[in-house]
């Protein structure tokens, strides 16, 4: 009786991350912009970049050319992208960008929480590419991958949002991932 208690236990210790960690993505999900005076807009851009032998990008990536801008893009396994913002706003903005994985995984792709000085985006008007060291490649699984970017005026840390993947199937992944 007592191992069952403790496995009755672990089971709902276990449901209850599991539950929280689904809830988190899905708020992250639907996130949408709330003040009118804030104005960030993000897009991906394809790049031709070349790896050093530690697998570090060692020369300024350049652009894809014939990329238009779009709400969404298609990358192949192995594709490289940079980050491009547009600070729109009066003020300069700490921005953060999310990656959120089709199997719920969360990663902060920008800034790094080693480099916190460089969410700092001035206002401009043209976007601008995020330089060095920000430079991604795409892995697997494919598709459903959405980026949320979060603007605010004081700078803020939201590394302790990240979280690893849950543990569904590769059909639970292809069927949640068409529904985003």
């Amino acid at each position: 009786v007592i191992q069952s208690r403790s496995q009755e236990s672990a089971l709902i210790q276990d449901l209850s991350e599991r539950l929280r960690a689904d809830w988190r993505w899905q708020r992250l999900f639907a996130l949408r912009g709330l003040s009118p005076s804030v104005k960030v807009g993000l897009r991906l851009v394809p790049v031709r970049a070349h790896k050093n032998a530690s697998g570090l990008v060692d020369e300024e990536p350049q652009p894809l050319p014939g990329q238009a801008p779009s709400p969404s893009i298609r990358l192949s396994k192995g594709s490289m992208y940079q980050l491009e913002v547009h600070n729109a706003s009066q003020s300069p903005v700490w921005i953060t960008v999310l990656e959120l994985g089709p199997t719920g995984s969360i990663d902060v792709l920008f800034p790094d929480p080693k480099r916190p000085g460089d969410g700092l985006t001035k206002p401009t008007e043209k976007p601008g590419l995020i330089p060095l060291p920000y430079v991604f490649e795409t892995t697997d699984p494919l598709g459903g991958w959405t980026l949320k970017v979060i603007a605010t005026l004081e700078q803020t840390d939201f590394s302790p949002l990240a979280q690893q993947a849950g543990t569904l199937s590769p059909q639970s992944v292809e069927q949640r991932s068409p529904a985003l």
